[in-house]
């Protein structure tokens, strides 16, 4: 973990394992390529990427993942990351990805589909 944004707790982390004596990392278990190809199908834009980032998210990630590898249990698990709405991005003058909810809950009911028919 490093992070310079305080957690909901407070705390800023740096150079921290997410997990004492924990693997340095997980790998997803999603089908990531056969989401990302039903994704971009349904003319949803997307893309892979090999990390949660350092904040709150790889946190998510690696716990969840590291959760399922103690316990044997062989369940899909990934962390995808959303893009913020448009309304967002025009509220905060942001120059950031934006996307419509509708659409989010498309590529949501996508990647769905493509976890459980595997």
């Amino acid at each position: 973990m490093d992070y310079r944004i305080p957690d909901a707790r407070g705390e800023v982390r740096r150079d921290e394992p997410c997990v004492a004596d924990g693997p340095a990392a997980y790998a997803s278990t999603l089908p990531l390529r056969a989401i990302l190809e039903e994704l971009t199908a349904d003319g949803i834009p997307a893309h892979l990427s090999y990390t949660a980032g350092t904040y709150l998210c790889n946190y998510t990630l690696y716990t969840t993942l590291h959760a399922l590898a103690l316990t044997g249990r062989a369940i899909p698990a990934g962390f995808i990351h959303v893009p913020l709405l448009p309304a967002m991005v025009a509220a905060r003058g942001l120059e950031e990805p934006s996307m419509d909810l509708s659409v989010m809950a498309r590529a949501l009911e996508a990647v769905l589909r493509v976890i459980t028919s595997s």
